[in-house]
């Protein structure tokens, strides 16, 4: 690998966040056929940077929707192309799965 390329990783979904020893351990997935997922990466974070990198996140996420719903209104969308929608998937953690068991 070059020293210039950074590796790339899909994740579709948070399985896993856990805090030991000053760090931040967050577990992304894929999702495999049926409900089934497969864990991808783990990303490494300091606490004393978590909310400074959640707020850049959340920043540049901001400013992204901004200039795609500017293009939109500037071109008058796309009148042909149905429009899809996604229900969000909450985040797999066996919590979340013992309780949708309860229900």
């Amino acid at each position: 690998m070059s020293e210039d390329t950074v590796a790339e990783y899909f994740v579709e979904v948070i399985s896993n966040v856990s805090h030991a020893n000053g760090v931040f351990r967050v577990t992304f997935d894929q999702q495999e056929a049926g409900s089934a997922v497969k864990p991808t990466t783990r990303l490494l974070i300091p606490a004393n940077q978590l909310g400074r990198i959640l707020n850049g996140l959340n920043n540049a996420a901001g400013e992204i929707g901004q200039k795609v719903r500017q293009q939109v209104a500037k071109t008058g969308g796309n009148k042909t192309a149905k429009p899809t929608q996604r229900k969000a998937s909450k985040p797999a953690t066996p919590a979340a799965k013992k309780a949708k068991k309860k229900k």
